[in-house]
């Protein structure tokens, strides 16, 4: 499998008038290998779209083309500027050495927020995630389903207008201890 250089494609990215962003018609090759064979997916802000398929149908290329990551073959890609969108791969997305809020501060550094804003949406998601009390472990130190909340928070830190998360754990799906009736 070779893989091609980063874009969007040969037209380039298009900016949504903010009513969806995604792909359409979209085919994405590695060398002769056709990956993605005219597949369009719509995003619209505010809301939880979801790509589902099984091994090898083509989500995480999908999602590298919705993060702007992977150049597509041919079809139409919209997307929002680079800084408003978030990407957690499979991984967690963060340093394991560095606590929680020093993940948060770093990825907010490197989408300019400001520190104190970020604290702020930092605090917010965390509370809703219900894994505030555990902001000054680095993510190492957690159970895997913990440190992948951290990661898919330090995706949308930036208030992403569009946040392609990857493959997430049936751990992480499940309800919280206690919710579920």
């Amino acid at each position: 499998m070779s893989s091609q250089a980063p874009g969007p494609g040969p037209a380039g990215p298009e900016t949504a008038a903010g009513d969806w962003w995604g792909i359409e018609a979209v085919c994405v090759r590695y060398g002769e290998r056709l990956a993605l064979d005219h597949v369009s997916f719509q995003a619209v802000p505010g809301r939880v779209s979801a790509v589902v398929g099984g091994d090898g149908a083509g989500r995480t290329t999908l999602l590298r083309c919705l993060a702007g990551a992977l150049q597509v073959s041919s079809g139409r890609v919209r997307l929002p500027a680079p800084l408003r969108i978030g990407y957690l791969s499979a991984g967690s997305g963060t340093y394991p050495d560095l606590s929680v809020d020093e993940n948060l501060a770093f990825r907010a550094t490197a989408y300019r927020v400001p520190a104190g804003v970020a604290r702020q949406r930092g605090d917010a998601l965390l509370g809703r995630a219900g894994v505030a009390p555990v902001r000054e472990r680095a993510p190492r130190k957690m159970a895997g389903g913990v440190g992948q909340k951290h990661g898919g928070i330090a995706a949308m830190v930036h208030q992403a207008a569009l946040a392609g998360l990857g493959p997430v754990p049936l751990h992480i799906r499940r309800c919280p201890r206690g919710t579920q009736r």
